[in-house]
């Protein structure tokens, strides 16, 4: 596992283009821009800090998720939880199955379900994941008061929900 310091990272060539491009904006902000641009970047970081690992940062996400759980996971956790479709949760976790880091299990009450469990080679890896997960919330957190983290996360959720109530009925033609 690779796990680099905030000035390993600052010193890397993406991160300080990164900074001079956010300089350089003087322009109308947008929402969609600022957002896309984030993720983009929270991405690379975690590519970076993570170099060896033999899955993918959405699957690090669904391990993670599983583990944490005190309750059955089902698929429909995790397309809820993630807000994915459900044909990308489903070969997400064929693939997972396959590498051997989770099993699917039927449940007594219901025939149709399948409980996913954490297999004895993700719960392994699952705990250095935790480290490496809480390295990138400690610098995404960096600086910000825990005032600012609560007025973050309500924003993001307001424009969430914004999103999703607008999106029902409407088709390209109404937007323009």
């Amino acid at each position: 596992m690779t796990i680099c310091s905030l000035n390993d990272i600052v010193r890397n060539r993406n991160v300080l283009y990164l900074t001079e491009r956010r300089r350089d904006l003087n322009k109308p902000r947008s929402i969609g821009f600022a957002i896309k641009a984030a993720c983009h970047d929270i991405k690379r970081f975690m590519d970076n800090i993570t170099q060896d690992s033999e899955v993918t940062g959405m699957q690090r996400g669904i391990l993670y998720f599983i583990g944490s759980s005190t309750q059955d996971v089902f698929q429909r956790d995790i397309e809820k939880k993630f807000n994915i479709r459900r044909s990308s949760v489903s070969g997400t976790l064929q693939l997972l199955e396959q590498n051997g880091f989770i099993t699917r299990e039927p449940v007594d009450y219901d025939a149709r379900l399948k409980k996913l469990s954490l297999t004895d080679k993700a719960v392994a890896f699952r705990s250095r994941m935790v480290q490496e997960i809480e390295s990138i919330e400690k610098v995404m957190a960096q600086g910000l008061s825990q005032e600012e983290l609560e007025l973050f996360f309500s924003v993001l959720e307001k424009i969430s929900d914004n999103i999703t109530q607008s999106s029902c009925g409407i088709h390209k033609s109404d937007i323009v």
